[in-house]
């Protein structure tokens, strides 16, 4: 994960954006290869992008799933089909991310 001071927050303050705007976050690598049977995933704003995992055996889990956590904090209902721009957005603020965590 890349490191951040939480000092701000716990001031009451707010976290400044990134040059990408909004500030993201990933979970679940266990190397900087990505591979489907460990999974990945990254929160974005209000959307979580997963895709595989290491409980995953069904073929719909290693697709790219796409969860709105404003209205479905479970992620029950995958939106990736009906939504694949806001896939696409918050697929590439992953790689953009990815890379250089794992660089460092």
């Amino acid at each position: 994960m890349d490191g951040r001071s939480i000092l701000l927050i716990l001031q009451g303050k707010r976290w400044n954006d990134t040059d990408l705007g909004k500030r993201g976050i990933g979970f679940g690598y266990y190397n900087a290869k990505l591979a489907l049977v460990q999974g990945w995933g990254y929160r974005f704003d209000r959307w979580k992008y997963v895709q595989g995992s290491a409980s995953c055996k069904l073929h719909s889990c290693r697709k790219p799933q796409l969860y709105d956590l404003d209205t479905d904090l479970g992620e029950r209902h995958d939106l990736a089909d009906e939504r694949p721009e806001i896939l696409n957005d918050v697929k590439h603020r992953f790689l953009l991310w990815h890379e250089p965590v794992m660089e460092s």
